[in-house]
């Protein structure tokens, strides 16, 4: 693994993108929109429990790109889902995606997700036309069935994410494991006002079944994928990334942030930034 470390941010975290939105089901999306899209566009998604608002570093630090970050349903800004139960999973979000893509006229854009996000992106990305590249962190691939022992290290705090209701000491050790003491606040408040059925609805969906052999669609991916690990990270497995086939990985390496435990990309944003930008260009 290749080890980055240029200083951390001094940037200040504030959100400065005026919200915008598209209809989905009768429902609310909220989104961010930095720049042209009818360039090639990064497209964010983020984590269970958060929103839009943890890429405000990117929509800080990185310049003439066009970014843009959604709330999924239930997240953040965005409404509640209309149907809970076909809309809070990876395949519900994934229509989510494609409806804001197909809206927005995205036909060059490159999808980087965060922990559910990049399950997210990673399952949509056979069904994307437009898609150039994918950027994977927090996120192992999952096969069928999935080896959650080897891809999830023993964290305390992994059933808070399936879980609708959370008590305060439920949800600060959620945010322990999800991010540093600087960014913990901003974190705790994203959990909280998230809707408890996005939890809930989520972890029933996997007991059905409803996801992709993430395994196998990484093994035969056509457009290059980053994958980028925090090594203080406490939920997911070094090991595990490092054994998978992945034909397409860029630069043969997994990136590896130093000083940054889930959530480099609020962590240690300058040197999230640098990356993403390299692949951006790269690609």
């Amino acid at each position: 693994m290749k080890n980055i470390y240029l200083g951390k941010t001094t940037k200040p975290n504030i959100f400065k993108m005026k919200e915008q939105s598209v209809i989905y089901q009768q429902r609310r999306i909220n989104y961010y929109l930095q720049g042209d899209v009818s360039k090639r566009t990064i497209v964010f998604i983020h984590g269970n429990s958060l929103s839009a608002k943890t890429f405000s570093e990117q929509f800080n630090g990185i310049k003439n790109i066009p970014l843009l970050a959604l709330d999924l349903p239930g997240h953040g800004l965005s409404e509640k889902a209309l149907s809970a139960d076909k809309t809070y999973s990876i395949l519900g979000y994934i229509e989510v995606l494609k409806h804001v893509i197909s809206e927005l006229q995205l036909t060059d854009f490159i999808l980087v997700g965060h922990s559910l996000g990049g399950h997210i992106v990673l399952e949509a990305s056979e069904e994307l036309d437009g898609l150039k590249g994918l950027v994977l962190f927090g996120s192992p691939p999952l096969g069928m069935p999935p080896e959650m022992d080897k891809a999830f290290l023993p964290n305390p705090a992994i059933p808070f994410l399936f879980k609708e209701q959370l008590s305060e000491n439920e949800i600060n050790l959620l945010c322990e494991a999800l991010t540093d003491i600087e960014h913990k606040e901003k974190i705790k408040n994203e959990i909280q006002i998230a809707d408890g059925d996005t939890r809930s609805f989520l972890a029933a969906s996997f007991a059905k079944g409803q996801f992709k052999n993430e395994i196998e669609l990484i093994k035969n991916l056509s457009v290059p994928v980053a994958i980028i690990y925090g090594e203080n990270d406490s939920l997911i497995s070094k090991q595990y990334l490092s054994e998978l086939t992945i034909p397409t990985l860029w630069k043969k390496e997994i990136h590896l942030i130093k000083n940054a435990r889930h959530s480099p990309q609020m962590e240690q944003a300058n040197e999230f930034n640098k990356l993403i930008s390299d692949f951006y260009y790269s690609i």
